[in-house]
């Protein structure tokens, strides 16, 4: 880290040009067996849907002087296209500051 400050100082690097990303998987259903509810509710129904556990990824960057980029959401699609159906497409709402991305392999 001190090599990158050095550089940034004597290079004058203006902090817009400077760059941080990270990326994080995360699960689409709940998995871990807990759920909330009210205190004292007798009965918790929980949906779990059946099969793989689906995931997607989510990246974030900002830069050195505070501009966020828009996120960036990455699903598995298609074996053979790497794409999202039309029907998981029209499901999704997407805010404008969010990109949303398929691959093969989900990143």
């Amino acid at each position: 880290m001190e090599r990158v400050k050095e550089i940034v100082t004597l290079e004058k690097t203006h902090p817009s040009r400077i760059i941080t990303f990270d990326q994080t998987s995360l699960l689409l259903q709940n998995t871990y067996g807990k759920t909330l509810s009210p205190v004292g509710v007798k009965q918790v129904h929980v949906v779990q849907p059946p099969g793989e556990k689906e995931r997607f990824t989510v990246g974030l960057a900002v830069t050195g002087d505070g501009q966020k980029f828009p996120a960036a959401i990455v699903f598995k699609g298609g074996v053979k296209t790497g794409e999202l159906s039309r029907n998981i497409l029209a499901k999704l709402v997407i805010p404008d500051n969010v990109n949303v991305f398929s691959t093969r392999t989900a990143w």
